[in-house]
């Protein structure tokens, strides 16, 4: 099958630590041109739960919503999620790297992903496929690993989080990194090895719940 390619994964270091970094490489930066709040656009919530670990993505959805699917690209695009499609694209085989490959992925008694969306505080089995899902501004939906048996209902469902919570843990772990975003290379005059400290640094590994 033609797999989505894995993006990696990446979190920014905190802003404060970034900073004094800089500052104490002697590294000279432009004020970057502010940028409108996260609220001026709509975004709906993406809640990935592996079993061990919990990931949250902010994601920013046009008015008229996106499906299931493009929602996972869109957050791979921007936050580094990891996702494998099976079945033509319209099942969800791993994401995080947690799932099976190949193009039919579901065994009997086997551990898959449940499509959820959340309704008030209560996660509900989704009724649809995520490419037949519309996800609009606002929503939350969630993925969870794990066994359900014959019904889906029994299977383990993601924590509860709000689209406020989602998007407010989001927007703390990804602040550095459109704020580096935008120095442009004629505003940093930094020498290769502060470059270097600056990237691993910013480069660390998610570090899930």
């Amino acid at each position: 099958m033609g797999s989505t390619p894995l993006h990696r994964v990446r979190v920014a270091a905190p802003l404060a630590a970034v900073a004094a970094l800089l500052l104490g490489l002697g590294v000279v930066v432009a004020a970057p041109h502010p940028r409108p709040a996260c609220a001026a656009s709509p975004h709906a919530g993406l809640v990935v739960d592996t079993g061990p670990h919990t990931y949250r993505y902010c994601v920013s959805v046009p008015r008229s919503g996106v499906s299931g699917t493009d929602l996972l690209h869109l957050a791979a695009q921007r936050s580094g999620l990891t996702y494998d499609l099976g079945y033509g694209g319209k099942a969800v085989c791993a994401l995080h790297g947690v799932g099976p490959g190949g193009e039919h992925c579901f065994a009997a008694g086997k551990p898959y992903w449940a499509y959820w969306h959340l309704s008030g505080n209560t996660w509900k089995v989704s009724q649809v496929g995520p490419a037949s899902d519309r996800i609009r501004p606002g929503e939350v939906v969630g993925w969870s690993w794990g066994k359900g048996g014959s019904n889906p209902a029994s299977h383990a469902r993601p924590p509860v989080l709000s689209l406020a919570q989602v998007c407010r843990h989001a927007s703390a772990a990804g602040a550095v990194r459109p704020a580096l975003d935008e120095v442009g290379d004629d505003m940093l005059t930094m020498t290769p090895d502060a470059a270097e400290a600056i990237r691993l640094l910013v480069d660390q590994p998610e570090a899930p719940e």
